[in-house]
């Protein structure tokens, strides 16, 4: 008699769904593997949605987007080894799915399942102050929930704060989502080694990724409360730092494929602090401090009262700019006068694109200018800062760090690097005026600590600032 049949009186017989859904769950579990862990945001989420650039008032986790995440860790865990890059992203897209032909889809092996357990609370991610004369908002926003250097991008457009109903008024900045849980559930096959692969691309996104925008300056950061099968996750568990090197598998690391790699990065660790938020907060400061603060990224105000009066970069970009801009029209700069030695050289360009550059008052705002990658505006930046939430010894420890990741430099890629000035002047980069070990010995912050990027740099400063540790990946 068939599992799916159940005789009943009389002649004949009928389905019983109870032993059918029985029999399915089991045929399924035989061929299919599943993890299941619960999942906390300990740094606000901003974005996540169908709009990225506001907050949804009803929390959304979408599966959809979750598994973009997965993919991407995927790619950096697993995929980073020798071999045709076609056949690479094939063996990608039949994991996750997506196109593999002209006009044809191909379905996901792997499936994600989301269910929110608390939606925590929607916030005001902080506020501009009211102007004592009556007009917009203040432009400069004071931030509540985190960080201004990593939560800037929230600030209202200057079309809301002129509205007429601001004028006079606060305004409250883009809204963020903090405190919430959620469940994560995802089946795949039950193939040999898949199930190594998925734990490690979640391990990966958890410890270094986050939800929502702007994770790689730390919103929408992720802890682990809970998992099944029990101790698949034991490297979020550890006794001291390298264990973390040995979590994760080092892939042929003479790969040339153009994504990052986990293998080959470089992870900087902080010392400990009691909260997320100040752990965050910590290793934001010292981004900002290294390319903009008093003292470290430029010269003392020359008047101390006037917060717009800042001193002077020394970084060779503000001069850089004030040359090329010359060169379209004649400026008179006054003292601020082209002096660096470095230039013409833009190393922040590898901090990631595009990156806005803008000066307060004439004749500098001749200058304002916008560096950006051509044809996509926007290169991701290879340092993840942010903080990461691991268990050392037993307790839960909240790390500022920094990852440096595994990724072709933005000068070595085919795409042209641009500055777009106001007014409307473009000029294209060379790569020696991004990479140049003769200009980066010009520069105190490069070359004081022995470094050859900005981002190599910046990471040997963090180390020395919070007393941390260097782990290789």
């Amino acid at each position: 008699m068939s599992p799916f049949r159940t005789p009943i009186n009389g002649p004949g017989q009928q389905l019983d769904p109870s032993v059918i859904a029985n029999e399915v769950d089991q045929r399924y579990s035989e061929k299919h593997h599943k993890i299941v862990a619960n999942l906390k945001i300990i740094t606000p989420i901003f974005g996540g949605g169908f709009d990225a650039g506001s907050t949804p008032e009803n929390l959304e986790i979408r599966s959809s987007t979750v598994k973009g995440h997965l993919r991407f860790w995927w790619r950096a865990t697993v995929l980073a080894t020798k071999g045709d890059v076609a056949e690479l992203l094939k063996r990608e897209r039949e994991l996750f799915g997506g196109a593999s032909g002209e006009d044809e889809g191909q379905p996901s092996k792997v499936s994600v399942q989301t269910e929110v357990l608390s939606e925590g609370e929607y916030v005001r991610s902080g506020v501009h102050p009211q102007n004592s004369n009556g007009g917009p908002p203040k432009a400069f926003a004071r931030f509540e929930e985190g960080p201004a250097y990593a939560l800037w991008t929230l600030q209202q457009p200057k079309e809301e704060r002129e509205k007429a109903d601001n004028l006079g008024n606060e305004l409250a900045t883009k809204f963020v989502r903090k405190d919430a849980r959620f469940k994560l559930i995802i089946s795949f096959p039950n193939e040999t080694g898949l199930s190594e692969q998925i734990s490690q691309a979640l391990k990966a996104w958890i410890l270094f990724g986050g939800y929502g925008s702007r994770t790689r300056r730390g919103l929408g950061s992720l802890e682990l409360a809970s998992a099944e099968p029990a101790g698949i996750f034991d490297a979020l568990s550890v006794e001291d730092y390298d264990q973390l090197s040995e979590a994760f598998t080092k892939p042929d690391n003479s790969a040339t494929n153009p994504w990052p790699r986990l293998s080959g990065s470089h992870l900087y660790i902080g010392k400990p602090h009691d909260t997320a938020k100040d752990a965050w907060k910590k290793a934001i400061d010292l981004f900002q401090e290294f390319r903009q603060g008093e003292g470290v990224g430029r010269n003392s105000a020359s008047d101390p009262s006037n917060r717009f009066k800042l001193g002077r970069s020394r970084w060779p970009e503000p001069d850089s700019l004030r040359e090329i801009r010359q060169g379209f029209s004649p400026v008179n700069w006054g003292r601020h006068t082209p002096n660096h030695p470095a230039r013409i050289y833009f190393p922040r360009a590898d901090f990631g694109l595009p990156i806005q550059f803008r000066f307060i008052g004439r004749p500098d705002e001749q200058a304002n200018a916008k560096l950006t990658f051509a044809g996509t505006d926007r290169y991701a930046s290879r340092l993840i800062i942010k903080v990461m939430s691991i268990k050392i010894g037993g307790k839960q420890t909240y790390l500022p760090i920094v990852l440096n990741l595994n990724v072709s430099h933005v000068w070595n890629l085919s795409g042209s690097v641009k500055l777009e000035f106001d007014d409307r002047h473009d000029y294209t980069l060379k790569r020696r005026e991004m990479e140049n070990t003769d200009s980066a010995e010009k520069v105190k912050l490069i070359n004081e600590r022995k470094a050859l990027t900005a981002s190599e740099a910046f990471c040997h400063y963090f180390k020395s600032k919070t007393d941390g540790e260097k782990v290789s990946l």
